[in-house]
């Protein structure tokens, strides 16, 4: 572990965002709407500087294999970031093993993740972590099935 995560720290940081369709084929949500938001979130709880901002646009949170998570998956390996900030868990994924894994991933590397709703920090206790990732899964399982 790289020793990251104290919450006195002046993060360099990464904005993840993810964007899928809805079944008309149009936004759900923005992707400059997200953007927005977790600068201002940033700024506003001044953690530190945003080292890049990562968008996956028009991609399913079902699969890990996705251009952007890869970037940031390179620039933690390489140490350039020790903060994922997100809006919320489901734009990490929304499969349940892969999402808990890629956070296994963060934690080995010392990279706090904090979601701008207040569910999930890193550094505190979050025994409910698993239950959301497994409801975010649902969504998509409502889909296949549907």
């Amino acid at each position: 572990m790289l020793g990251f995560n104290k919450p006195d720290i002046n993060y360099h940081i990464g904005i993840y965002v993810r964007q899928s369709r809805d079944e008309n084929e149009e936004n759900i949500e923005t992707i400059e709407t997200q953007k927005k938001l977790l600068a201002d979130f940033v700024k506003k709880n001044n953690f530190g500087t945003i080292y890049k901002t990562y968008v996956d646009d028009n991609v399913s949170g079902a699969g890990f294999e996705r251009y952007a998570l890869e970037e940031l998956k390179k620039d933690v390996m390489a140490c350039n970031i020790n903060l994922v900030v997100l809006k919320d868990l489901s734009r990490l994924g929304r499969n349940n093993a892969k999402t808990l894994l890629f956070l296994d991933f963060l934690e080995e590397y010392g990279v706090r993740v904090i979601t701008s709703d207040g569910r999930y920090d890193s550094l505190k206790d979050n025994e409910t972590v698993g239950i959301d990732t497994w409801y975010n899964e649902q969504y998509i399982i409502s889909w296949i099935y549907c």
